[in-house]
């Protein structure tokens, strides 16, 4: 029997899905080898709902040398979406480094790569993107 803080954890999970979720697309990848970059054909998409977290930042370069050149920024950004592990049909199915996430309600807004997946222990997990 499930603990009355993991079913208090679900509910509440449940909510914020509800009132702040998106629709994604987890779109897995081949693991291993030199092969990383394609997609697992075996592997069909998963369409999940998450929270996503987009902030852009902006990358100041430093120079060392005692010139105050022209340094220029760089653009990049940096995205976080939350899912609850309950929303994945078993665990070998949540995303890993390496897959793309599709943003699918943003219109203009293709796909974020996960670069590390990290498990908050309540029953849910956040995907580090760019």
């Amino acid at each position: 029997m499930p603990s009355v803080f993991a079913g208090l954890e679900r509910k509440v999970s449940a909510a914020v899905d509800g009132l702040y979720g998106e629709i994604t697309r987890v779109h897995y990848r081949v693991t291993g080898g030199n092969f990383g970059s394609t997609a697992d054909g075996g592997a069909l998409p998963a369409q999940v709902v998450g929270i996503v977290d987009f902030k852009p930042v902006v990358v100041r370069m430093q120079d060392k040398s005692q010139y105050d050149g022209f340094q220029p920024d760089l653009a990049g950004d940096k995205s976080h979406v939350s899912y609850a592990e309950s929303a994945f049909v078993a665990p070998n199915r949540f995303p890993r480094a390496g897959d793309e996430i599709e943003l699918i309600d943003r219109a203009g807004f293709a796909r974020l790569k996960v670069v590390r997946v990290d498990p908050d222990g309540i029953g849910r997990f956040i995907c580090v993107c760019t």
